[in-house]
């Protein structure tokens, strides 16, 4: 498995053995394979950046509101392990984001695995973690004889805001570019 971690990390270099200054071989590595780089502008960039950072926030910000209300839902059991598990999956969601909205503008192939690709994955999860609690807490809402509450709204309302991180990512193109090195 480590070594598969690895040739991932290393997809697209090359590998010399070079006698270094104290007598001992050294790796030197070199990036040959094609360049990504987003269609983007500069300042669709920046608007990619602050768009889909606002969104991640606003519907982690909007699930922790839905669980805080005093609601017979928020304690069904449940509802309580879909909360759980979509909290689990927007901490995860925030590695391959962030690695997305910070990456260079020409990408070697494992940063546009990691970033762009990874990003489209995991925001997709995290709606379809919202979705279930979303769900969860409506049946158990129904199952306890209330009026659909406000904890189910801000909950469906989360899963909007991670669904529409996972669209607008997936919207966007990359071209690949010749790489000088190659």
């Amino acid at each position: 498995m480590g070594r598969d971690a690895y040739h991932r990390f290393f997809e697209g270099y090359t590998e010399e053995k070079l006698p270094g200054d104290d007598g001992r071989l050294h790796t030197k590595r070199t990036y040959r394979d094609f360049l990504y780089a987003p269609k983007l502008t500069s300042a669709q960039r920046i608007l990619r950046m602050v768009g889909l950072s606002a969104l991640y926030l606003g519907g982690g910000v909007l699930l922790v509101l839905g669980a805080a209300q005093k609601a017979a839902c928020n304690s069904a059991w449940y509802t309580v392990i879909g909360l759980g598990l979509t909290l689990i999956c927007l901490v995860i969601e925030a590695i391959p984001l962030f690695t997305c909205l910070t990456a260079p503008a020409q990408q070697t192939v494992y940063q546009y695995k990691a970033g762009h690709r990874t990003c489209v994955l995991w925001a997709r999860i995290a709606a379809g973690a919202t979705a279930l609690t979303s769900v969860l807490a409506l049946i158990a809402t129904l199952a306890g004889g209330e009026a659909i509450g406000m904890p189910v709204l801000l909950f469906a309302l989360s899963c909007g805001c991670e669904a529409a991180v996972g669209l607008i990512e997936s919207a966007i193109s990359y071209e690949k570019q010749h790489n000088p090195n190659a």
